[in-house]
Parts: C-alpha cells; structure tokens; sequence
C-alpha cells in the first residue's frame, strides 16, 4: 500500500521549522519514504542548544540562519538525499549522498560547497582534556589509523570553491577518492591556490597491510603561506626562497619506506633521496640530502651569516647520512670557490645537547686564491 503525505510541519525551539511531504510505501516489508523535506532555521543555534548541542566555543555570529531542501529516500538501512540544497550562515553546499546503513555503511557522496571560514567555526584554543581522554585528531601510525578507515566504505567526490582555516585562504579545492574495506584510495586531493600555491597528492594508504604510496606535487610564488597552513616556522623568512616547487614520492610499509623529493628555489634546489626508517613510528633515515645553489653568499645572507667581500661561487653539498634523529653519522661533501671539503663523522644527543665528533679536510690548489676568494688579505 501507499500512505501520501500532503504536508507535516513541525516547530522546534530555536524558530527552527521543518516540513515534508511524499509517500510513505511498503518495500520488502520495510517503510521507505520518498519525497520533498525542506528545513528552515532563523537561529540555528537555539535550536541546537535546546538538543543539548554545545555552543560556547563557536563565534556567537555563526550557526545563525540554516536553509535546507532536498529529495528525500529514508528507510531503515537506505538513506537519500538528491537535488541537495544547503545554506548555513554565507555558505552553500548542494550534490546529493546516498549511504546504505550497514554495520559498516556504504556512502556515496559528491558535493560542492561555495564558500567556508573554517576559524570561525572551530575553537581559538583547543579545550583542554581529561588525562587518558582521545583526542578528535587522526592519528599518525597505520594500525591506529585502520579503525577510522574501516567505519565506512565511502565514494566521496567535494569541491569548494573557497577555504579559509589557520588565516590562509584555499581556493578551487578538490578531494575525489574513496575508501573500501579500510583502504584509502586518493585519485586527487589538492588545490589550485593555497595562499598562491598550487599542491597535488594522490595515492594509496593501506593501514592493514601497512603500506603508503603517495605522489606529492607543489608549486608557489611564495611558500610563506603553505608553511602558515601546515604550522611549520622556519628559521629564514620563507620569502627568501621566492617561487619554490616540490615534486617527489614516497612508498613502502611500517618498517620502511623509499623517499625521494625534489624542492626547487629561488637559493637552490634541495634534494633527498633514501629510506625512512620505522615511518610511523620511531622514524630514522638512511640515505643521501643534497644541495645545489648558484650562490653560496646568498645563501649565509639569508641564514644571517656575514662575510667579508669576496668573490661569489656556485655551491654543492651532497651527504649521506644515518639518523634515528637522536644521533646521526655522515659523510659528507662541501664544492665551493673551486675547494673540496671533505667531511665525515657523528652527532649524539641531537634533540638535546648536540656533541659533535667531525673529521674534515680541505682540498684546493692554490691557497692563496683560495683565501683571497673568501676575503682573506694576507698579501697573496
């Protein structure tokens, strides 16, 4: 049989309205409801303190207005929205999700959301916790990573066309990909401007089998922002690197991983190429960092380093290295002025007190030129 619903309209606290109407069937002896709902709140936030919701770490300006239509398909284990149609506050959101609600449910979803201000939604500090209470961030191992990806198999396909979180705005954002019995699969999660940088990665995360296979690409004017997003201070000011790009890749398991990238800059191109050790968990590293600048005075002016006048040069540094980032050991080489500095040796107590124990030589084949080139006046 088939129950039509007209109209129902309902009223909650907060001047928060809803209505509906459609059809109420019978299918394989399940209730299914199909039809239009549309919801309308003039202070979302009422609302929600009346549900018990708490309101007091969001900006008392947001969570305000709330607009809601869509084609409704609700069952005990099949929920539908198509023709979606949100607005909170100044932002939209329209697409459509289908979920199948299994023990783990199975969601389809594609989205396009106009515009967010991420900070004016989330705390300006984070509230402080009971000891041995979790927190609501991913964590970083694999297994631990494997219950958040087995909850749900999910399709998910967003764009949002601007993003502000961290004071840095995200333009032409996308994320496709999909997650299937607890494997991450990203076909594309990058933007076109953050903050004027261009960034890519896709890639496979696998928690069971505790493999990674990531491509990562980035390209910017000025890295200052990308670094702001991601919370990393650097000791130079980043606008000293000028246009940067970085293209490189890692794969491998929980015990290691192969890692090559590749960072070009306005100072020089940065390189790294080896084996994470343990990545999610203790991590170390053994192989090979390299340095290739067209100025090695350019390079101690930004590190705040003076130097008499002399004469300027191309600089390459290439090392290898062993780290657990407790102690390290090296062996390196330094070209400079036409000079060879050959070094080796080791670092203890890295995150503490460094103790350095180093060998180094030095090659040229004129010192005098040599101390003249770096601003030695000893009456070569």
């Amino acid at each position: 049989g088939v129950w039509t619903l007209e109209q129902a309209n309902a009223l909650l606290p907060g001047g928060t309205s809803v209505a509906a109407s459609g059809a109420v069937t019978a299918e394989d002896g399940q209730a299914t409801f199909r039809g239009p709902v549309e919801v309308i709140s003039d202070n979302l936030r009422g609302t929600l303190a009346w549900l018990g919701e708490p309101m007091q770490e969001i900006a008392d300006e947001r969570l305000r207005r709330l607009d809601f239509s869509g084609d409704v398909v609700a069952s005990l284990d099949v929920l539908a929205v198509t023709s979606l149609d949100l607005s909170l506050d100044s932002s939209r959101l329209t697409g459509g999700v289908a979920a199948k609600l299994e023990e783990v449910p199975t969601i389809t979803a594609e989205f396009r959301l106009d515009q967010i201000n991420l900070d004016a939604y989330l705390p300006a500090v984070a509230s402080e916790r009971e000891e041995g209470e979790p927190s609501g961030a991913l964590p970083l191992s694999l297994p631990a990573l494997s219950p958040w990806l087995e909850r749900a198999n999910v399709d998910l396909e967003l764009h949002i066309q601007a993003l502000t979180y961290n004071g840095v705005s995200v333009s032409s954002l996308v994320a496709d990909g999909s997650v299937l019995n607890g494997v991450l699969d990203l076909n594309t999660l990058g933007a076109a401007d953050v903050a004027g940088a261009a960034m890519r990665t896709s890639g496979t995360i696998d928690p069971v089998a505790e493999t990674v296979s990531l491509q990562i690409g980035l390209q910017a004017p000025d890295a200052g922002g990308v670094l702001r997003l991601a919370g990393i201070d650097l000791p130079i000011d980043p606008a000293e690197l000028g246009a940067v790009e970085l293209a490189g890749d890692i794969t491998g398991d929980a015990t290691q991983a192969v890692v090559r990238q590749r960072l070009k800059t306005d100072l020089g191109s940065f390189s790294v190429d080896g084996t994470l050790l343990e990545p999610f968990g203790e991590i170390g590293f053994d192989g090979r960092v390299g340095l290739v600048s067209g100025s090695y005075r350019a390079l101690a002016d930004v590190m705040g380093v003076e130097l008499p006048e002399a004469v300027d040069s191309d600089l390459s540094f290439a090392a290898d290295v062993t780290t657990d980032l407790d102690g390290a050991e090296f062996d390196a080489v330094l070209t400079v002025l036409d000079a060879s500095v050959r070094s080796s040796g080791s670092v203890e107590a890295l995150r503490d007190a460094p103790q350095f124990d180093v060998r180094a030589q030095v090659q040229h084949d004129e010192l005098a030129t040599l101390l003249r080139d770096v601003g030695v006046d000893g009456g070569f």
